[in-house]
């Protein structure tokens, strides 16, 4: 069963899309492009590597040497001592400040002040200025600067007499002479031009740059760079990119002494400061010292506080013995209290008086020995005397004569004891009152002794820390250590291999940019997918790229491929509907220059070849086509349409095809829109349907006229051509909308100008020149070019 154009509609294209190795293939297709941007890229990192100023690499290591260092990530550990806590930062060496120091501009301003690296010779060539160190011919030495401008002074044609200077780098510039020797004022700065050689190059030329010691440490930094080897290290590495590698050596080297120079001069002001320090503590201490001592001498003699041990020892010692004393006193107080008592109230009755009372008179006990005495005679000779005796009577009258002497020496005595007893009382109050003061002196004096100990020590260790700090002064060495002597090799810029590698990636990566931008950017239908994925219209042949179409006009005639594919679109319209007899096919497209005239031409000659009457009927009247086929075109349709001819007058049969009759569009007329909607027109097709076996009508484009529409109801299939990389993919919404309006019937696609190499994107439907058929029947030989590029390529 046949299959009808329904079925067409609904039948999906399997073509598939790109595969890696298409993508491949296609880039691959530029092959030259790339060889060329590889050649042009290799080309110009071999220029840069010749004329790029080389720059050198050049490195030291600087130990750090001091035991208080912090490194990163390690706990902080300073010295206990007070004053290098306070004076030196805890004694701290936080390594990653020194770092920053390393590469701070004030260093290597001091670095380049020193060495005078703000002067840099250059000696100046074709293509490179290239910096020179050593062995310089000359050198300038400012005098005098008025501003801090940058001075470049060129320098030519050296003698031993002088040279030819002029101010800048500009070879135009205007030249002056000067003999060695002499001063030079360029802008507002004067220099002394002295000689350092008599062997000067011939013809040579030099540059001398003077720059502000600020602005050539922010040139030297921006190459330098700073760092350690690890973190539990104490090595920090300096390294250096420079021009010259001498003198990228003599700036490591210069830099580790003058940083370790500070360093010395940073340790001597720190201990300077500390000596200062010192000295203003020890006389303000000194002071303090002298009058805590005063204070003491004073309360010591005031309160007669020497030796508060002692004096308390003493003073319990004098307590006791007043307090027994003042015991001793009222016992024998009381002792005569108790005699005087007894002796009161004795009377004329004998009593012994106790001579062991405990009294120590000596008359008292005299007095009372007597006493006792007679009373033991009485006693005695009493019992033999008589009442009356004067033996009796006189030694009553001793007893009572000693009576009262002892009383009378009892009152003396408790007199005397008494003023013992106050006197004893008044010396135990004195006692007791110091006893109670001793401890207030004792914690005054302790406060002020502690204060005396406190102030002396202080003014001792103040002695020490100043003796320490003159010592350091003069013999404490640097914390920092340079290892070895800076050493370098180079170049390291340019880098030849990193410059070729870069190069040919540049190479490689310029051609597929551009590759791949065109191809983002362009919004033309390169290939078969374009068109079925954006439309269901049925695509019914392809026409390859015809190189000179000029010299053949009718390449459908031909045996080569494009009359194959003509063919094969004529076998697709005949299967496309079931009655293949007086079919009328209306080729349009959606606008001009898709090949409409091209491809109705070669269609009605593909069709008259097979034995058909055909008719090619121009109906482009607004644009008619310019064919190479010597035929009249000044008549035509609008003649027949106007009544002024008959069909048969306007027909022209072809030479090489006489079953073919073309019919002109005719004389050009102001609006044919009108003109197409006359009743003549329907009378045109029946006249050419009774005379021809198949009609082609070649029709304005439907994207900017109304004709092909008003044609298409005559029509029985219409062809839409779509031009590749020329038709727009947007204008393929507007087939679409054509199709589901159904405004044109049974509408395929003819997909013209095809190229089908994988230069353009596109491998086609199977017309390669890569397809065996095709070569054995062309029996050509390709080149490998050739076979790379797989490209129609129609002769």
């Amino acid at each position: 069963m046949e299959p009808d154009y329904k079925d067409l509609m609904k039948a999906k294209d399997t073509g598939g899309g790109k595969t890696p190795r298409d993508v491949v293939r296609h880039y691959l297709a530029h092959l030259p492009l790339f060889i060329l941007c590889l050649f042009i890229s290799i080309g110009i990192g071999m220029l840069y590597i010749r004329y790029k100023v080389p720059k050198y690499y050049s490195s030291t290591l600087i130990e750090v040497r001091d035991k208080n260092v912090v490194l990163q990530n390690a706990g902080q550990q300073g010295s206990n001592d007070l004053l290098d806590n306070a004076m030196n930062g805890q004694g701290l060496v936080n390594l990653d400040n020194e770092l920053q120091r390393l590469r701070s501009t004030g260093l290597m301003e001091r670095v380049v002040n020193k060495n005078g690296f703000n002067i840099s010779y250059f000696i100046v060539g074709n293509m490179r200025t290239s910096e020179i160190y050593r062995n310089l011919p000359f050198n300038i030495i400012l005098l005098k600067a008025n501003d801090s401008n940058v001075v470049t002074l060129t320098f030519s044609k050296l003698t031993q007499w002088g040279a030819t200077w002029h101010a800048g780098s500009d070879k135009d510039a205007k030249e002056s002479a000067v003999p060695w020797n002499s001063v030079i004022t360029a802008e507002g700065k004067q220099f002394l031009l002295k000689p350092l050689t008599t062997g000067f190059i011939r013809n040579a030329v030099y540059q001398a740059t003077w720059k502000p010691a600020k602005v050539a440490a922010r040139d030297i930094l921006s190459d330098f760079t700073v760092s350690t080897s690890g973190t539990r290290t104490t090595i920090i590495e300096l390294s250096l990119l420079s021009q010259n590698l001498r003198k990228g050596e003599d700036i490591l080297n210069a830099v580790a002494k003058e940083f370790k120079q500070t360093n010395i001069e940073e340790l001597n002001k720190m201990a300077q400061n500390t000596i200062q320090f010192i000295d203003d503590r020890l006389a303000m201490v000194s002071q303090e010292l002298k009058g805590v001592e005063g204070n003491l001498e004073n309360f010591q003699g005031s309160n007669q506080a020497f030796d508060l041990t002692q004096q308390s020892s003493k003073s319990f010692t004098n307590s006791d013995e007043t307090s027994k004393a003042l015991g001793d006193i009222s016992v024998q107080q009381r002792v005569v209290d108790m005699v005087q008592q007894s002796l009161a109230s004795q009377g004329a009755e004998t009593r012994l008086i106790p001579s062991t009372l405990g009294i120590q008179d000596q008359t008292l006990n005299d007095l009372v020995s007597k006493y006792n005495e007679l009373e033991l005679k009485k006693e005695r000779e009493a019992p033999g005397l008589g009442e009356k005796s004067i033996l009796l009577r006189d030694l009553n009258s001793q007893l009572s004569d000693l009576r009262v002497s002892i009383l009378a020496n009892l009152q003396t005595i408790s007199r005397n004891l008494q003023l013992q007893k106050g006197h004893v009382q008044q010396q135990s109050s004195e006692y007791n009152s110091m006893i109670s003061s001793l401890p207030r002196k004792e914690r005054v004096l302790q406060e002020i002794k502690r204060q005396q100990s406190i102030k002396e020590g202080l003014f001792l260790y103040l002695l020490q820390k100043r003796e320490e700090a003159a010592i350091s002064r003069t013999s404490k060495p640097s914390s920092y250590e340079q290892i070895d002597p800076a050493s370098g090799y180079g170049p390291v810029e340019p880098d030849r291999g990193t410059v070729y590698k870069f190069a040919i990636i540049l190479g490689l990566l310029v051609p597929l940019t551009i590759i791949y931008l065109r191809d983002l950017l362009n919004d033309k239908i390169r290939s078969r997918e374009d068109i079925t994925k954006r439309t269901i219209v049925p695509i019914l042949g392809e026409v390859g790229h015809i190189r000179k179409i000029k010299n053949k006009p009718i390449p459908a005639l031909g045996q080569d491929m494009t009359g194959e594919q003509f063919r094969l679109i004529r076998s697709n319209l005949a299967f496309l509907r079931k009655q293949k007899d007086k079919q009328v096919i209306l080729i349009t497209s959606t606008g001009s220059g898709e090949g409409k005239s091209f491809i109705s031409l070669n269609m009605a000659a593909v069709l008259a070849k097979s034995g058909k009457k055909v008719a090619l009927v121009e109906f482009d009247l607004r644009k008619p086509p310019e064919e190479n086929l010597n035929i009249n075109q000044n008549k035509g349709i609008t003649d027949y349409l106007n009544g002024q001819m008959s069909l048969q007058e306007i027909g022209s049969p072809l030479d090489v095809l006489p079953n073919l009759t073309v019919f002109p569009s005719g004389p050009f007329i102001p609006d044919p829109a009108d003109l197409l909607l006359d009743e003549k027109v329907p009378r045109l097709f029946d006249q050419l349907k009774q005379q021809f076996d198949a009609i082609v009508v070649n029709s304005a484009p439907i994207g900017l006229v109304s004709d092909a529409q008003v044609l298409g109801t005559f029509s029985d299939v219409v062809l839409y051509i779509v031009r590749q990389n020329f038709t727009n993919k947007k204008q393929i919404g507007f087939l679409n909308d054509i199709a589901r309006t159904g405004k044109l019937k049974n509408m395929c696609i003819v997909f013209n100008d095809v190229r089908t190499g994988v230069k353009y994107g596109y491998d086609g439907y199977g017309y390669t020149k890569g397809n065996a058929y095709y070569r054995s029947l062309q029996n050509g030989r390709r080149s490998v070019w050739t076979k790379m590029k797989n490209t129609v390529g129609i002769n």
